[in-house]
């Protein structure tokens, strides 16, 4: 699922033909299209007539596109289309005259959906320990761990030799300081929080 600030197409729009009405469809389709790139969106129209509209559906969620839009003939009817969601799935009719800015408005709702999961995602893959024996656990479980370290290079050795993690850093913009805290390898009092890690 790529946010949409970075994803080359933004949208995709897929034309649901039904017999006798194929033509209509992939006008009003066309239509809906130039609209939307006219706002500045990136949308892609796929009206390739070889390939079933399920297979399309597939095809662009493995590229990611954060937005689909379906036209069939009721959507027309109804002076609208069906937009689809990447990241929820969810399904909603929208008029023709409101998508470009419903579309904005899911692209923020979107990216900041994709950014709270993705932090939780990394919090939750980062557990704290405080001494070796954690440390051993948490790498062997391919996880991250939040330490402490004195900041000699023998300790940093070690902790590389014997758990086969490495430090990684400090957060950027956040360095928290260690206090009350001991060296995950020594015992000595801690002089930097780390982020210790194994390359995988």
């Amino acid at each position: 699922m790529l946010p949409p600030p970075v994803s080359p197409v933004q949208v995709v729009i897929v034309p649901i033909p039904f017999r006798g009405k194929e033509e209509d469809v992939v006008s009003y389709s066309r239509e809906v299209c130039r609209l939307i790139r006219e706002s500045g969106v990136h949308c892609d129209l796929d009206d390739r007539d070889w390939y079933t509209p399920g297979w399309k559906f597939n095809y662009w969620e493995l590229k990611g596109v954060p937005v689909r839009v379906e036209v069939g003939p009721r959507d027309m009817e109804k002076g609208g289309v069906t937009v689809v969601r990447r990241d929820t799935g969810e399904k909603m009719f929208v008029e023709k005259a409101k998508l470009v800015d419903k579309l904005k408005e899911l692209f923020s709702d979107i990216q900041r959906n994709l950014y709270r999961r993705a932090e939780e995602r990394m919090r939750n893959s980062i557990k704290e320990v405080e001494n070796l024996d954690e440390l051993k656990t948490v790498i062997e479980e391919r996880r991250a761990a939040k330490s402490y370290w004195c900041g000699g290079d023998a300790c940093e050795i070690a902790i590389k030799e014997e758990t086969g993690g490495e430090i990684r850093g400090m957060e950027y913009g956040n360095e928290e300081a260690p206090t009350g805290k001991k060296c995950v390898y020594c015992g000595r009092d801690a002089k930097y929080t780390v982020y210790i890690g194994k390359r995988f």
